[in-house]
């Protein structure tokens, strides 16, 4: 299925550079992430891989921060023995301590809590509500520690390559949510290797009951066939984003479209619905920063200006009766 599917997208255009152009694929796929991502989820970045995609949930975090007057909170708390990536960014929130040893001196210095494995760490007496509630405890703890205006993010995940795909008690992500909204902290939910399906529903998070302000997915989005990953934005985010500088500071390269083609086909072929038509108020999800229709003739339908930075919020090619390729 995907390599008819990649020829075709190959025969009508191979790559478009995400910092100027978006392409039909992209949005179509936007669309459908959107359609089924938890509630407040606005926009998506598209990437080529999880670790690309942890890397964008951090630095969103913090361009936030610097969006909204908090220029201060540029710290982060994840968990000991998670796994987040390789890259020096995924490597500092991890936990995974073999992988962090030869690189310790170059990762930054992010604050570590204990994960929730019930298995090693429940006390004999403890219920596991009891069990959540003292973890959602060392949180706050670690936050004032090291003081909540100083924290940007809590980077989550369902614990996958290090604890061996060990579930969160009940109870326990509402806990860690109610922490980090009681501090203004960003949650960051990392579905890398735990969404897209892989917990019998499309998102791990759909299970707990909560959203977080930025997820980052990739793995079985592509359903085996390319690298892509993404990063999803709430809409508090983007919205801040917009009123301020306009733009994201981030530029991926190599997320190019013939992987959001596939990503949009056979995926959602087998763990969805037939996806919505997607509205023309989100024609421009697949990006924050300068989304571009591939046309030399392009006409804006509306854009936000600020200094030398841009959103549009839709393209059409002018002249050429198409909407992208």
């Amino acid at each position: 299925m995907a390599t008819p599917m990649c020829c075709a997208q190959l025969d009508k255009l191979t790559y478009a550079h995400s910092s100027f152009f978006t392409t039909r694929p992209a949005e179509e796929l936007a669309a459908q992430l959107i359609a089924h991502a938890p509630p407040g989820t606005s926009n998506v970045v598209f990437c080529s891989s999880g670790s690309e995609a942890i890397e964008a949930c951090l630095k969103m975090a913090r361009h936030y921060f610097v969006e909204v007057g908090e220029p201060r909170r540029s710290k982060f708390i994840a968990r000991r023995q998670s796994y987040h990536g390789i890259t020096l960014g995924a490597l500092s929130v991890g936990g995974r301590a073999t992988a962090r040893a030869p690189f310790i001196d170059m990762l930054v210095d992010v604050g570590h809590v204990s994960p929730c494995y019930a298995y090693r760490e429940r006390g004999a007496d403890e219920t596991d509500e009891a069990y959540g509630l003292r973890l959602a405890g060392e949180l706050d703890a670690k936050l004032r520690q090291l003081g909540p205006q100083n924290v940007a993010a809590f980077a989550e995940t369902v614990a996958g390559a290090t604890l061996g795909a060990a579930p969160a008690v009940p109870g326990y992500f509402k806990a860690i949510r109610e922490v980090c909204d009681r501090h203004g902290v960003l949650l960051i939910l990392d579905e890398v290797m735990s969404g897209m399906g892989r917990t019998g529903t499309l998102h791990a998070c759909d299970q707990e009951g909560i959203a977080p302000d930025l997820m980052a997915i990739a793995k079985g989005l592509g359903g085996g066939f390319a690298p892509i990953g993404a990063l999803l934005v709430s809409q508090r985010i983007f919205e801040a984003v917009k009123r301020g500088s306009g733009s994201f500071p981030h530029s991926l390269v190599s997320s190019n479209r013939t992987d959001a083609r596939i990503g949009a086909k056979p995926t959602w072929a087998i763990r969805l619905p037939a996806p919505p038509h997607s509205p023309a108020s989100r024609s421009s999800n697949a990006t924050i920063s300068l989304p571009m229709c591939a046309s030399r003739a392009p006409t804006w339908s509306a854009a936000y200006a600020k200094g030398s930075a841009t959103i549009i919020t839709s393209a059409t090619c002018a002249g050429t009766g198409c909407s992208g390729v």
